[in-house]
């Protein structure tokens, strides 16, 4: 572990600025978090979603400011500090600090991870996992879009853990340190400082994995690009090298997995690039296949159709194929000024390699400027994740976080470019842990659907919620949905934001249908029709709803309903539907026709 670089006067750089500027953001942070706190003690409501609010707009705006400058101004201090621990340095502390990291990076996403519930989204992953759980295929069973690795892993949970909640976050959190330590063995192989090399990856699942807390497709997929890169990067440099080898091969296998729009990029520029700048093109290629393989063996292995997966893909690319902004249309002004500010810091490292890379085309060696130019696809990944996900835009960045590093901590020392990466970097950590425990990715899912920043202490009162903790409204909505579960008669139908309660109450979830109703997204505008009809051959005895919440659904859907069931308006937060009797069927069957024909 090497200190970073010092100069001459450095250890008193910014010290007087350095104390206030470290108190000033702290302060900022503290009076907004008693402001939120109070107007929830006393006033409640849009006076609460108002604090709120503005304790992010702090947090994102001068109190991350604050931190940057902090870090900018202590980081030269840093050396005596670096020094000092290194002369003293043994094996065991670094067992310890591997075992402090693990053991905070589990703590914070069970914990906060049973801090709020946000239907929309977490229903998807609590009814795909109980779809796996309960034997049920995907694409043969039910329509998916959802990549493979996100569904087989969450159907692996239930299986392991049992079915609850704190199967998921279990799941998220054996991810999150098994790939701490995978970035971590790669980057200490490609950077200077191992020291380094910890902090980097500790930053990467601060981004990708602890911001949000809970087991989604585009978390796992950043975090595998980011070692695919990572390991393309160290194959080129070492391809003799056995763990290389299997690093690349491994990670390749499991991007295949991984919700297409960044594994594809990710996957065919590297595997191009890689078969060009690799020494040995046939053994990289039998490793390409070799891993190609052993993405279509884990499918098969789990009843899963290939030809199935990539014609859920081919749906859910019909609304989405072309160039989108769709990640950014829901934006505040405040949050694209960020996204844009911090995008341009990662890709600054980029100029590091540029002229290389530059030079290595101009002398026409295509090996050495096809090495080069893996750097690059991180970015590319990155912006096109920023544009057509909709998500918290820091979850797409840690491959470019990764191989920033690489070229940060090169071998040849760039003072002015590390001190300023390593101050962002703490900044970005500080915002994504406090976003992360303050359940921000939640609150985007639906304020006051189930999220409130007035209550955060009461429990679900539910078995598969055992340890979660949510408002008010989502105590009450288990609660009327096991009274109705009780009494009302089966099979019952969830709505949208609800399906979470086919696992939550052990109620059989749906056959030839989405795990959630979003046209365009969860199955292809054009297969409407068919899945109205198989939601009708399904002959459901109560539907629930949210109370009058029907998102997505559309007008000859709504009229269909109205055709067969009664409307139940007798519980606080739910619209119940319950079955016509006899004659519903005569009427579905001559709706149908009105259906299919709406639909062209």
């Amino acid at each position: 572990m090497k200190a970073p670089l010092d100069r001459p006067g450095g250890q008193a750089c910014l010290a007087g600025v350095f104390f206030p500027v470290a108190c000033a953001g702290a302060a900022l942070v503290f009076l907004s978090w008693m402001a939120r706190r109070g107007a929830a003690a006393l006033c409640g409501g849009h006076a609460c979603d108002a604090a709120g609010m503005l304790q992010y707009a702090v947090l994102i705006g001068p109190g991350a400011f604050c931190i940057f400058l902090a870090a900018y101004g202590a980081y030269p201090a840093l050396g005596k500090l670096f020094v000092v621990a290194q002369n003293g340095w043994r094996r065991s502390y670094t067992a310890a600090a591997f075992a402090a990291a693990g053991a905070f990076l589990w703590w914070f996403i069970v914990h906060f991870g049973n801090r709020q519930f946000g239907g929309y989204d977490l229903s998807l992953l609590v009814d795909s996992a109980w779809r796996l759980a309960s034997g049920q295929i995907p694409y043969r069973d039910f329509i998916c879009t959802p990549p493979p690795g996100f569904y087989l892993g969450a159907g692996w949970a239930f299986r392991l853990f049992g079915v609850s909640w704190n199967a998921l976050l279990y799941l998220t959190a054996i991810f999150s340190c098994a790939s701490f330590v995978w970035i971590y063995a790669l980057l200490s192989a490609l950077v200077r400082s191992r020291a380094a090399a910890f902090l980097v990856s500790l930053a990467i699942e601060f981004a990708a994995v602890l911001l949000l807390g809970f087991w989604w497709h585009n978390s796992i997929t950043s975090i595998t690009g980011a070692v695919f890169l990572l390991s393309s990067l160290m194959y080129t440099r070492r391809p003799e090298n056995r763990w290389a080898q299997l690093s690349y091969t491994a990670s390749l296998a499991l991007l295949g997995l991984m919700k297409p729009n960044i594994a594809g990029v990710l996957a065919a520029g590297g595997v191009v690039l890689v078969l060009i700048a690799a020494p040995g093109r046939r053994r990289t290629l039998l490793l390409t296949v070799a891993a190609a393989a052993s993405t279509i063996a884990i499918l098969e292995a789990q009843g899963i159709s290939v030809t199935g997966m990539l014609a859920s893909y081919r749906a859910a690319a019909e609304s989405r194929g072309r160039f989108t902004a769709i990640g950014f249309e829901e934006m505040s002004g405040l949050d694209r000024a960020r996204v844009v500010g911090c995008f341009l810091a990662l890709a600054m490292p980029l100029g590091l390699c540029w002229g290389r890379l530059k030079r290595t085309i101009r002398e026409r060696r295509l090996a050495a400027a096809a090495g080069e130019a893996i750097v690059l696809l991180a970015p590319l990944a990155a912006l096109w994740g920023m544009f057509s996900n909709v998500d918290l835009k820091d979850v797409e960045w840690a491959p470019a976080i990764a191989v920033g590093a690489v070229l940060v901590f090169a071998p040849a020392r760039r003072w002015r470019m590390e001190r300023f990466y390593v101050a962002f970097l703490c900044m970005l950590a500080a915002s994504d842990l406090y976003m992360g425990a303050m359940r921000y990715r939640i609150e985007g899912i639906g304020n006051h659907m189930f999220f409130d920043w007035t209550d955060r202490g009461r429990p679900a009162g539910t078995p598969f919620f055992r340890d979660l903790k949510g408002g008010p409204r989502f105590q009450a909505v288990l609660g009327q949905v096991g009274q109705v579960v009780a009494k009302s008669p089966g099979p019952v139908f969830f709505g949208p934001r609800m399906e979470f309660a086919y696992a939550a109450f052990g109620l059989p979830s749906p056959r030839h249908f989405p795990v959630w109703w979003h046209p365009g997204s969860s199955f292809a505008l054009s297969d409407e029709a068919r899945v109205l009809q198989g939601w009708r051959n399904n002959r459901f005895a109560t539907l629930v709803f949210l109370k009058r919440d029907f998102t997505y659904y559309p007008p000859q859907f709504l009229r269909l309903i109205d055709a067969l069931y009664v409307r139940d308006e007798s519980y606080s937060e739910l619209t119940l539907f319950h079955a016509r009797g006899a004659a519903a069927p005569e009427v579905a069957r001559s709706l149908s026709a009105m259906v299919l024909l709406d639909s062209r």
